[in-house]
């Protein structure tokens, strides 16, 4: 194979490299802050977690939909008091059940009710955390507990730590500390052993009846000893990520699945036993523990500034999408307002005072806002323009993100996400090369290799991903800051995938996704350099055969040709009662009326013709929307998970060419408007070659896309100005070994040693597991042989950063 070359000016530094390049996205999902980071131990503390939230209706058993209008259903968790079961001890009987009359906090509308009958022995409840708690031996944990009964003020309380076995390895009496309706009753209980299967009990020899409210339990050794608190281990991975900033509290979360399930971060300050809880889209009730204050303290324990993302009057798009009155949209500004002052304001101020009322007198480090998260079109636009006019108007110094450009309304910067298989990722190291240096900056605040390719965070992927970072350190101009997506996952729970640390109740790693991520913050440098890279290029599919396909949504079609670009008919097809060799995969495929339907909900639900090598062809069919999302025309199809497709499936709102591999999706083009109406049958064109896509809607040229093609090589070079230190990021794309030209000019004296730090292995799918934790991490060596005109043997599938010192 002919060398790759690289060229590298190191006398004339184009600009700064952005000091917030690299940063972290915190969202709730996967059970990332409750059941994670947030260090509480027992699961559904405020007995709620089964509540089905307002206006939503039962839809079969443990399934709710949403009120939002196309719907979204919701897994509930099995029975009423999902994480607690009753025990009794002895001769005497006892029965739990929910109580929705009695309650402790009005945002959480349930209780657990314990009838204890008169007789010898004991009886209560026991709660198995989150998928078990993990206690060590000498270590200390904090028990709270309100609870109320009306015959017996206060009953007796034991609270109790058990094993796996159920064997108690720590137990108190606990004492009542506050009195009133309801008793709050404190305890530190010590473990005796450590154990990661534990549970927690809670005792009483009082017959009766009793009602808990709340129970809570939290180790001592919270992240700097707070009471609320995080856990340290998981804290310390995001320190070592050095991140400029933290995104918070995500994502999809903070729009919901219906107004009542939108972030409110009123609800999440003040004392932890009266935060109003709510459900989570991710399929999961939050307490919100981790509320808006302990984000912000997160940020600066970490180093970090925050930025605070909020709903702008818009429930998630991609799930429901229910668009707020604009009287709705003014007070969502005002909380904007008065969140700002919440962070920033003086001790004085009504905010500001509630502030250091929780412990902070000090104004925390807010210095960005993002309006609403991945919402779109002209509704997002008229709520951004008020939001934008309200927020810079008041504060100035804050610097305001935008979701996506639009026409009349000014963006300081732009939120852009990406989401594909690594193929792709390499294709994205050029993304910004060409960007408008005019244009607003850009945030990418998500960013993640994905589908089955990527397992559960392989080599694979991190390498895709260290190529697109090149391309963003190169262009950090424009570029200012990333953000990888999901931060977190617990691995009892995985709601998306891959995520970057994955934990259990007692163990973390980072998958090699992580690990890039810290190399490239350590090595950033101070000035980027000019460089060009010359390399081989890999292509993706340019030839295959056809298909259709919908994502929820029920669609039919008709007229099924193909032609080639000299004129032969390669395939015809009415589509009214034959298959001709088109392979239903998934979905529910029938003839229906003259034509043929997709009669299910679901998602990537497809019918393909497989096996076929076509090349320069046109694609012509009739298609109409019965309802749901829109319709899909496939091409260069060699299997269900590896094909094209043209799209108008986003809400039936946009239209899009991507290239689809292993389960993951690759947008080649700007996703354009466009609503289909429901019933009306469209002519739909695509025109392929070896190097383009064009596509037709009614005679109307729509879109046009390259055919995927890839470098094999990325590289971006910076100056270390402390160090005398040129940087290079080197990222071979290749399963096989390739050596890499490098000039950095002739004239320019270098030492002949440096630092190299590697990141590779045989198995290109390794990963990195909570068993073996550094299966993949980057080797730091002494490299030798340097020079200014240098030839490097970069190994299969690696990232590599070459320090190279220049001499004085």
């Amino acid at each position: 194979m002919t060398p790759s070359k690289i060229i590298v000016d190191v006398s004339r530094p184009l600009f700064p490299v952005s000091p917030t390049l690299y940063g972290l996205f915190f969202e709730e999902i996967n059970h990332a802050g409750d059941g994670g980071i947030y260090a509480e131990m027992v699961r559904n503390r405020s007995f709620s977690d089964a509540v089905i939230p307002a206006r939503c209706r039962p839809k079969e058993r443990n399934v709710f939909h949403s009120p939002s209008a196309k719907g979204f259903d919701i897994l509930m968790p099995e029975g009423d008091l999902p994480g607690w079961h009753l025990f009794v001890e002895g001769p005497r009987k006892a029965e739990m059940s929910a109580d929705d009359l009695e309650f402790l906090a009005p945002g959480n509308p349930r209780s657990l009710r314990l009838e204890v009958g008169e007789g010898s022995g004991s009886a209560g409840i026991v709660n198995e955390g989150f998928w078990g708690m993990s206690f060590v031996a000498g270590e200390s944990y904090r028990l709270t507990v309100f609870a109320k009964s009306p015959n017996v003020k206060p009953f007796s309380l034991k609270g109790a730590l058990l094993d796996g076995k159920g064997h108690a390895i720590g137990q108190t009496d606990l004492q009542p500390i506050e009195e009133g309706e309801w008793v709050r009753y404190e305890a530190v209980i010590q473990a005796s052993a450590t154990d990661a299967a534990g549970k927690l009990q809670l005792a009483t020899a009082d017959a009766g009846t009793h009602w808990f409210g709340y129970v809570s339990l939290f180790p001592v050794n919270t992240h700097k000893q707070r009471p609320n608190g995080l856990r340290p281990d998981l804290v310390n991975m995001l320190k070592g990520l050095h991140p400029a900033f933290l995104r918070f509290p995500g994502g999809c979360f903070v729009e919901g699945f219906s107004c009542e399930t939108a972030y409110d971060w009123k609800a999440t300050i003040g004392p932890v036993h009266l935060r109003r809880g709510h459900w989570n889209l991710w399929q999961y009730r939050v307490t919100n523990g981790l509320g808006f204050h302990e984000y912000l303290e997160l940020c600066e324990d970490i180093g970090a500034a925050g930025m605070y993302v909020f709903n702008c009057g818009i429930t998630c798009q991609m799930r429901g999408e229910e668009f707020m009155s604009l009287e709705k949209v003014e007070s969502l500004i005002q909380d904007t307002l008065d969140a700002i002052e919440y962070a920033t304001g003086p001790v004085n101020s009504v905010w500001g005072a509630k502030r250091a009322a929780a412990g902070h007198p000090e104004p925390f480090p807010l210095k960005y806002l993002e309006i609403g998260n991945e919402n779109m079109g002209p509704e997002y636009e008229k709520r951004y323009k008020m939001f934008y006019e309200a927020l810079s108007r008041k504060h100035p110094e804050l610097i305001l993100i935008a979701n996506e450009k639009m026409e009349h309304a000014r963006v300081d910067v732009i939120d852009d996400h990406f989401y594909a298989h690594d193929g792709y990722f390499h294709t994205l190291s050029g993304k910004y090369d060409k960007a408008d240096r005019r244009g607003p900056k850009v945030y990418v605040g998500e960013y993640a290799v994905v589908g089955a390719g990527a397992g559960r965070g392989n080599l694979r992927g991190a390498v895709g991903e260290a190529a697109f970072l090149t391309g963003l350190e190169r262009n950090s101009d424009v570029v200012t800051m990333s953000s990888y997506a999901p931060l977190f996952v617990n691995v009892n729970d995985r709601s998306w995938n891959p995520d970057l640390i994955q934990f259990d109740n007692r163990r973390v790693c980072g998958i090699p996704s992580y690990y890039v991520q810290k190399i490239f913050a350590e090595n950033a440098g101070d000035q980027v350099l000019d460089i060009k890279v010359e390399c081989p290029v890999e292509e993706g599919a340019t030839s295959g055969g056809v298909g259709f396909g919908t994502w929820q949504a029920i669609s039919e079609y008709k007229d099924l040709k193909v032609v080639s670009s000299g004129g032969e008919v390669l395939y015809e097809n009415p589509l009214t009662g034959d298959f001709k060799g088109l392979k239903p995969s998934s979905g529910k495929w029938e003839f229906h009326d003259g034509a043929l339907r997709q009669c299910e909900y679901g998602q990537n639900h497809l019918c393909l013709l497989e096996d076929k090598n076509w090349k320069d062809y046109t694609v012509t069919c009739r298609a109409r929307l019965i309802e749901g999302n829109g319709v899909m025309l496939a091409f260069n199809t060699k299997n269900p998970e590896n094909h094209y497709r043209w799209q108008y499936g986003w809400n039936n709102g946009q239209t899009g060419i991507e290239q689809f591999s292993n389960g993951s999706g690759a947008l080649l083009t700007q996703l354009k408007r466009f609503t289909l109406e429901e019933g009306r049958w469209y002519d739909m064109k695509l025109v392929v070659s070896e190097e383009s896509i064009r596509t037709y809607l009614d005679g109307e040229f729509m879109q046009e896309a390259a055919c995927l093609k890839w470098p094999s090589l990325s590289a971006s070079a910076t100056l270390d100005e402390t160090k005398r230190e040129v940087i290079l990021k080197l990222v071979n794309a290749l399963n096989e070994t390739q050596d890499v030209q490098i000039d950095i000019g002739a004239d320019t004296q270098i030492a002949s040693t440096g630092r190299e730090i590697i990141c590779a292995d045989p198995d290109v799918l390794a990963e990195n597991t909570l068993e073996n934790p550094t299966r993949i991490i980057p080797a730091e060596r002494e490299a030798t042989g340097l020079a200014s005109q240098m030839t490097r043997r970069l190994p299969p599938c690696s990232v590599t950063i070459l320090r190279v010192p220049l001499k004085a």
